[in-house]
């Protein structure tokens, strides 16, 4: 038996077998890849607002309503009265009048209808076509209300599935703790407390940020609420314009009789254009003399005016040749900054690949001072400090990349502007 540190403790001392050294550093592995992958979901959730909910208190909830970032549960019918079903619209849809209909939308737009199957919501989207226009206008304000709520589904479905793999992730790594613990002796145990007191510490600060979500949720529920009211006050608004849509057809039919009265009064039209086109044709032809004066007059003001152009259009050539030269010596400058990043972008890569194997280094001096039980932190400090001075060369030669790459940009828009 040699004496070994806590993989999950580095720097105590406790006393494991070489089998078990290898099977925690593989368990130590796999819980700091799991971390750093829950930290990055932590943190996208964090700029995005999305709420994370306990599995059992979602299980034990029959209906969920959710709209693109919180998860709670479903609201009642705002109207009071049960989903209309497609075997019954067809029937109500016939003797429905306007009132009626405008009930039926605001049911439609209630957020537990929103959360409802597809199947179902399909079903209540139903309408008979035979009332008219009318009906065929809800029909499709409906269908892109069917649209948008099959969205919402698609992604809460999205959300559950994320949540259940987090949830799952922190099972493993419970089952993983409950077995290490399991396997420690009677002088290991204050190492596990000392772990347990770590954990209880994240947790406090998960249920922290969980209570902070949940407000969140209540705004944001407040809010959709307040949406529903503004679509609701909408839905009145288009029923009033198909009212008016109704007059301005009554109004058309009218027009069209005017029309058809203005087209027999056409024949009494028509004598009088052709009395009018005589009348024409003689103003015509006096017109004509008096223009080709004109022309003639300005055509002697042209000719000057075209001497004095070509003049100008000299003068802007020489400007362009001039452009021309400074363009071509821009081209060669941008030439040797792009080939300056390539060797930058070149060294950037080697330092890359001197990282890798500087990483792969310190995996292997680590394994062997574990086996001669020596203690490791001073190199490992020291490997770390050289890992951060190549970083930081990396993130120079990025910057030093960056600069040129914006002279080349500030170079190619010189000569966008000069063409």
């Amino acid at each position: 038996m040699k004496e070994v540190g806590c993989p999950l403790h580095p720097g105590s001392k406790s006393y494991f077998s070489e089998v078990e050294v290898e099977e925690l550093k593989k368990q130590r592995s796999k819980l700091l890849q799991d971390s750093k992958n829950s930290d990055s979901m932590a943190a996208d959730m964090d700029e995005t607002d999305v709420e994370t909910v306990d599995e059992t208190e979602n299980l034990s909830k029959n209906e969920v309503t959710t709209t693109m970032g919180y998860v709670d549960t479903a609201l009642p019918d705002p109207s009071g009265e049960e989903k209309i079903s497609s075997s019954e619209t067809k029937d109500i849809a016939q003797s429905m009048n306007m009132k009626e209909i405008g009930e039926a939308w605001q049911r439609q737009w209630s957020l537990n209808h929103l959360m409802e199957r597809d199947d179902t919501a399909s079903d209540a989207y139903k309408v008979d076509t035979d009332e008219g226009e009318k009906v065929t206008a809800e029909h499709t304000l409906l269908g892109f209300k069917l649209e948008r709520a099959n969205r919402v589904i698609s992604v809460l479905k999205k959300q559950l599935e994320e949540r259940d793999e987090s949830i799952s992730r922190m099972l493993t790594h419970v089952s993983m703790l409950e077995e290490w613990k399991d396997g420690l002796g009677d002088d290991r145990k204050l190492l596990a407390i000392e772990h347990e007191k770590e954990l209880e510490s994240i947790m406090a600060v998960m249920n922290e940020k969980y209570a902070r979500k949940k407000e969140e949720c209540q705004t944001l529920k407040s809010k959709l609420l307040a949406m529903e009211q503004d679509h609701m006050l909408k839905d009145n608004d288009l029923r009033c314009m198909q009212l008016e849509v109704t007059e301005l057809k009554s109004k058309n039919a009218k027009l069209e009789y005017k029309i058809e009265a203005m087209e027999a009064d056409k024949g009494l039209v028509a004598k009088s254009i052709e009395r009018l086109k005589a009348s024409f044709k003689e103003r015509e032809l006096k017109m004509r003399m008096l223009i080709d004066k004109e022309y003639q007059e300005q055509g002697i003001l042209l000719t000057e005016e075209l001497e004095v152009a070509k003049m100008k259009i000299a003068a802007k050539e020489k400007e362009l040749r001039n452009c021309a030269h400074i363009i071509h010596l821009a081209e060669q400058e941008c030439s040797k900054l792009v080939s300056a990043t390539i060797g930058l972008k070149k060294l950037v890569n080697q330092k890359d690949e001197q990282i890798k194997r500087l990483a792969n280094e310190i995996l292997d001096l680590e394994e062997t001072l574990v086996r001669n039980d020596q203690d490791s932190s001073t190199r490992i400090n020291a490997t770390l400090a050289m890992l951060d001075g190549l970083k930081r060369e990396k993130l120079e030669l990025k910057s030093n990349n960056r600069e040129l790459k914006h002279e080349i940009v500030r170079y190619r828009g010189i000569e966008c502007a000069k063409r």
